[in-house]
C-alpha cells in the first residue's frame, strides 16, 4: 500500500519525511519555515 504524499503548502514540494511544522492546519516544509515564518517578538503570534 502507497503512502499519502504530504504536499509544503507554501511551496507545494513533497515533503519526503517529517521534516514540516503545521501552521494554521496546514503542513509547511522546515525550509519554508526557515526561510518565510517568524514570530513577533511582541505578541509571540506567527507572521
Amino acid at each position: 500500500m502507497e503512502e499519502e504524499k504530504i504536499y509544503c503548502s507554501h511551496c507545494g514540494e513533497v515533503i519526503e519525511c517529517d521534516d514540516y511544522d503545521t501552521i494554521y492546519g496546514e503542513p509547511i516544509c522546515q525550509d519554508c519555515v526557515d526561510r518565510y515564518i517568524t514570530v513577533c517578538d511582541r505578541c509571540n503570534e506567527i507572521v
